[in-house]
């Protein structure tokens, strides 16, 4: 589902028109199978989106045993490679950038509630006060950490614009 599902759908076409040989792991709510669409052999593997990361690696473990993989890539959004590149960390790892989840979290929150602003503003209060500017970095979303951690692992990082590539940099 989504822009990542289509960049694959459309990547690995090209990729297979080319001559290469491609794998494709995803999740599915409804079940596990594995089958050849295109050229291009796709591996579904039962499981929501937030547990696909680990789900998946049993199911690519058997198949790299069997077919060496040459190159792993992955998206930035939720880290969904990270557990299989550690799994199998002599595989070169592609990061491709799409728009990672802390970005997409910041740009969906809710409007703040006035409980929110005034704890905001007492926050702030209490920086300018004791002049203690560290209360302001709080610990980030697990999410996050995992998509940090994920960009680390990554032999190359490949990003659609520039602006997506300095966004998450800075970040």
């Amino acid at each position: 589902l989504g822009g990542i599902s289509t960049y694959v759908s459309q990547i690995t076409r090209s990729l297979v028109a080319h001559g290469a040989d491609v794998e494709v792991f995803c999740g599915s709510p409804t079940r596990t199978d594995s089958f050849i669409s295109d050229g291009v052999r796709v591996h579904r593997v039962q499981s929501d989106r937030l547990d696909f990361p680990s789900a998946v690696v049993s199911a690519f473990k058997l198949r790299h045993e069997r077919h060496r993989f040459d190159v792993i890539e992955g998206p930035d959004y939720l880290a969904e490679a990270a557990e299989v590149v550690q799994a199998a960390p002599e595989v070169p790892y592609v990061v491709k950038l799409h728009t990672p989840y802390y970005f997409v979290f910041a740009l969906n929150r809710e409007p703040m509630k006035f409980a929110a602003i005034r704890d905001q503003f007492r926050l702030l209060w209490y920086v300018i006060k004791t002049r203690d500017a560290s209360v302001l970095l709080s610990a980030e979303h697990r999410i996050f950490q995992a998509e940090k951690q994920n960009l680390h692992l990554a032999d190359e990082i490949v990003a659609p614009s520039q602006a997506i590539a300095q966004t998450v940099g800075k970040k």
